[in-house]
């Protein structure tokens, strides 16, 4: 069945077109090995959740993915499709990667009273904030080679507290690293993670060490 995903231009990475999945990474994979650089985007949203223990949760990745199989990843993360909004995307597949009920919000002031709000009932719901959106050139594995695909990224870091359910075939499993511990693995082992990760654990350490410091304030 096609799956009709939100493209980019590399240039725009306001206005989405609309294109086949399976299309897409064909001729991105192709054009890489051709040039050495991708020439659109794809539409991507990240979400990491963090738990008031100081814990990241994490899921590995299944075997049956066709990029970055069997390697440990962020909480969710997927492809936009077209037509729906990223916000609309990142609160439905928490529910149907993880079965997570999701609030999403756009403002820093919004998510600080939303999470103060909430703070008693993180156990039965996830509170996300949006914290980038740009176009990046990340690595990932395909069939074991390393292709840089250009992605439209909306990264969401949020609060969760409690029990995460994997949908069958979409994970194969579901961890919690203190956040040490995770940079200390990822440096000593980074084969075990995917390239995904390594950009956001990397790109976005001092906003995760702040939503950490804000928790631990409350």
């Amino acid at each position: 069945m096609s799956e009709i995903i939100c493209t980019y231009k590399l240039d725009d990475r306001l206005r989405a077109h609309p294109m086949d999945r399976g299309h897409f990474y064909d001729e991105q994979i192709a054009e890489f090995k051709k040039n050495g650089k991708p020439t659109r985007a794809v539409g991507i949203f990240n979400v990491l959740l963090l738990t008031e223990r100081g814990e990241v949760i994490l899921q590995k990745r299944s075997r049956n993915k066709r990029h970055n199989p069997y390697l440990i990843d962020k909480t969710v993360g997927g492809h936009i499709q077209y037509g729906d909004t990223v916000f609309y995307t990142a609160m439905v597949e928490c529910v149907q990667e993880l079965k997570i009920p999701a609030v999403v919000l756009r403002e820093n002031e919004d998510f600080g009273r939303t999470l103060e709000i909430l703070s008693h009932s993180l156990e039965s719901a996830a509170v996300l904030e949006l914290v980038d959106n740009n176009i990046y050139e990340i690595d990932n594995f395909f069939d074991g080679e390393r292709i840089s695909i250009a992605k439209n990224m909306w990264l969401f870091l949020g609060v969760y507290g409690g029990s995460v359910k994997p949908m069958d075939r979409e994970a194969s499993g579901v961890l919690y690293y203190e956040f040490d511990v995770l940079k200390d693995e990822m440096k000593k082992m980074p084969q075990l993670f995917t390239p995904d990760l390594h950009f956001i654990i990397n790109k976005y350490e001092d906003k995760i060490k702040g939503m950490f410091n804000h928790l631990k304030s409350k």
